[in-house]
């Protein structure tokens, strides 16, 4: 057995069927222990499709590769573009909840400041129920 692992061929090692044996290890139908490099898994995580191509005994020759990079640099321009959208989304978001917090903050007072008129609060009062307001909104945040 351990001559057929060292003359396995990737292009014919059919990956699909392999299965984990009791032993940790994958293998195939055969038995054969699947053999992956580091590089092998760099390569799939990158792309697997070039991996796939390689791993069949493709070169990295022609217009299909040409055109493997072309989508490849088009698939990170479309990554980069939303990657700085979305940083500038969640800046925007960040303002926009600070904005609304101040504009309830302000509504709550003038609400609080008109109660003023209408109930016999005094001052002290009224310093005491804005300054226990405004300690629970900074435990709360």
């Amino acid at each position: 057995m351990a001559e057929q692992e060292g003359r396995q061929n990737h292009s014919d090692f059919d990956l699909s069927s392999a299965v984990k044996s009791k032993d940790g290890f994958w293998r195939d139908n055969n038995g054969i222990l699947l053999r992956v490099s580091a590089s092998d898994i760099e390569r799939h995580a990158y792309c697997p499709l070039s991996w796939e191509l390689a791993k069949q005994g493709n070169t990295g020759q022609g217009a299909a590769v040409e055109l493997g990079k072309l989508k490849h640099a088009e698939i990170h321009n479309r990554v980069s573009e939303f990657k700085i959208k979305q940083s500038q989304f969640k800046r925007q978001m960040i303002i926009w909840t600070w904005w609304f917090t101040v504009i309830i903050a302000i509504a709550i007072d003038s609400v609080v400041i008109m109660m003023i008129d209408d109930v016999m609060l005094y001052p002290r009062d009224m310093a005491k129920y804005l300054a226990m307001w405004s300690l629970s909104v900074l435990i709360a945040v």
